[in-house]
């Protein structure tokens, strides 16, 4: 897996604990960062999902959440990309 930068770690580590969709904002507040700043890391989260094996979904109003085809080896995958 490529190098996550210290916040793509933590956007993806919140995305993989949320219980239910997250919001931009709910991210960006955690970060301490803008909205935009986050969406605009989504797209390289995206991409890094798809390696893994997960769809990064985006419903307008509801927030982002990952689709897993495999959760066992999303989350090893994941989580070994980030130390």
């Amino acid at each position: 897996m490529e190098t996550l930068s210290r916040r793509q770690q933590m956007i993806l580590l919140q995305l993989i604990n949320a219980k239910k969709p997250i919001t931009s904002a709910e991210i960006a507040i955690s970060l301490g960062v803008s909205r935009r700043t986050v969406i605009s890391e989504m797209s390289q989260t995206s991409e890094i999902l798809k390696k893994s094996g997960a769809i990064l979904l985006s419903k307008r109003n509801e927030g982002y959440s990952i689709l897993e085809k495999d959760s066992k080896k999303v989350n090893t995958s994941i989580r070994d990309g980030i130390k």
